[in-house]
C-alpha cells in the first residue's frame, strides 16, 4: 500500500468519484492530530464523522446539494489534515475486511466489484435491495472459513475512503473504482 500522500484537490476528488457519489462524501476526523469529540479524546484515529447526523445530512444533500461549495469544503477539510468518508447510500452494502486473508478472498471471489485497499484489508462495495432486508448498521459475519468481514449497510454506515490517510500513514486507495 502506498504511504506517500498527495495533496487532495477538487480535480482529484472528481477523478476518483463520479458525481452521484459527491453528496455522500462526508468529513471525517484527522488520523494524526489529537482532537476531541463531544469533550472526550478521540480514539477513532481518523474514522469518526465530524458532523452530527451525517447519514441524514448526506441523504438530504443527495436531493438538493449544490456540489461546488461541498467540494470546496471537502478539499479544505482534506488539506487541513482531515479524512473523508463515504456515507453509504440506501441500496449499498460494503464488506469490510480487516485482515489480508479476508481482503484477498474478496478480491478473488468478486474481481469486478469496486474494491478499496485499507491499511490491513479492504472494502468491497455491492448493491442490494433494501426493500427486502432489514440489516443493522454493521454486523460481523464469517462469509467463508476464516474469512471474517464487517457488513456495513447503506443509510446506516460509512467507510473512510481515498484520498484519506490511515493513522499508520498508509493511504486508502481504490483498486477497482466506484
Amino acid at each position: 500500500m502506498n504511504t506517500t500522500p498527495t495533496t487532495p484537490t477538487r480535480e482529484r476528488l472528481c477523478d476518483i468519484y463520479p458525481s452521484q457519489w459527491w453528496p455522500w462524501l462526508i468529513p471525517v476526523c484527522s488520523p494524526i492530530t489529537p482532537h476531541q469529540h463531544g469533550g472526550s479524546d478521540c480514539t477513532g484515529a481518523g474514522k469518526i464523522p465530524i458532523e452530527k447526523g451525517w447519514n441524514k445530512k448526506a441523504a438530504e444533500r443527495a436531493e438538493y446539494c449544490d456540489i461546488e461549495p461541498r467540494l470546496t469544503f471537502l478539499e479544505q477539510h482534506l488539506n487541513s489534515g482531515g479524512n473523508v468518508g463515504l456515507a453509504l447510500p440506501p441500496g449499498i452494502v460494503v464488506l469490510d475486511a480487516d485482515d489480508p486473508k479476508s481482503a484477498a478472498w474478496l478480491v478473488a471471489r468478486y474481481p469486478d466489484s469496486p474494491f478499496q485497499r485499507t491499511n490491513a484489508g479492504g472494502h468491497a462495495v455491492f448493491t442490494y435491495d433494501p426493500e427486502h432486508r432489514e440489516i443493522g448498521a454493521t454486523i460481523k459475519v464469517e462469509i467463508a472459513p476464516g474469512v471474517v468481514v464487517d457488513l456495513r449497510v447503506g443509510g446506516k454506515s460509512q467507510i473512510v475512503v481515498e484520498p484519506s490517510v490511515h493513522w499508520t500513514g498508509a493511504l486508502y486507495e481504490w483498486e477497482a473504482s466506484l
